[in-house]
């Protein structure tokens, strides 16, 4: 995660990628109720780990329309493509996020549970 200088004039973020990438960090790693002002603000992957009935397109497809509902693309593309790890104990969910515009290209790659 990229944080914000308060010491400066200006914040430390300026490219729409880096900003897009820094609200994917806190939508993942937020819990309803986490950020003051954006209470709705998270996602509810957990829930996906219990059902033995759910298509990696159906995350995918979750996970596409929840950054564009909570977070500001800026005309930049984002596609997510997802894999379930089944483990003994718990199951994973691997979630590769690729954001690009029509020169670059970003991966980021989260993993829930």
């Amino acid at each position: 995660m990229i944080d914000f200088s308060l010491s400066s004039d200006k914040p430390v973020l300026s490219d729409k990628f880096d900003i897009l990438l820094q609200e994917i960090d806190a939508l993942f790693d937020a819990s309803k109720g986490d950020l003051c002002g954006k209470m709705e603000y998270a996602t509810d992957f957990e829930r996906y780990l219990w059902n033995l009935n759910i298509s990696t397109n159906t995350i995918s497809n979750y996970v596409e329309t929840i950054i564009k509902e909570k977070c500001d693309a800026d005309g930049l593309t984002v596609t997510a493509s997802t894999s379930i790890g089944y483990g003994t104990e718990t199951d994973i969910i691997l979630i590769d996020i690729t954001i690009s515009d029509e020169t670059n290209t970003v991966d980021k790659h989260y993993r829930i549970g």
